[in-house]
Order: structure tokens, then sequence, then C-alpha cells
């Protein structure tokens, strides 16, 4: 596990994300104590990111899912019918 403080991050960066990138992951301190971490990332790997974390996408989900616990879920049939 390799830790990396705020100031290395600022003046080290290219040298920060190479480690990263062999790594796997850093942990960013800060006065010492652990603030964040920085995580490799792969290409294919932007969509479920993006959706994970956009917020209208996630409150979109939230609310679907608030709906279905509220009202239940559509009949399989109906969907297909729909589909027709």
């Amino acid at each position: 596990m390799k830790m990396r403080n705020i100031a290395e991050l600022h003046n080290k960066t290219a040298e920060v994300l190479r480690e990263v990138n062999e790594l796997g992951y850093i942990i960013i301190t800060s006065y010492g104590k652990p603030v964040a971490y920085i995580k490799k990332f792969k290409e294919d790997e932007i969509e479920d990111f993006v959706i994970e974390n956009h917020p209208l996408i996630r409150e979109s989900i939230l609310n679907s899912y608030e709906d279905y616990i509220k009202n239940g879920g559509i009949d399989v049939e109906e969907i297909i019918n729909k589909l027709k």
C-alpha cells in the first residue's frame, strides 16, 4: 500500500499517476491522515463510472426505485405488449 501526501501529489503529479498505473491505487494523506485515494481507471469503466456518479442519473435511479417499492413493478407481459 502506497501513500502520498497532498504536497507530493501537487508537485509530482505525473510520478504519482505512474505509481497508480503500476500499483492500482494510492492513498492521499493530509497531515498524516487519509483524505482520498486515486484508483487506476480503465477506459472501458467510464460508462459505469458516469452512471454510478452523475447526480441526475443517480437521482433518477433512486426515484425509480422508490416508485417501485411504493407501487410495485410492471408485469413482463405488459412490457412485451407495449413493445409490440
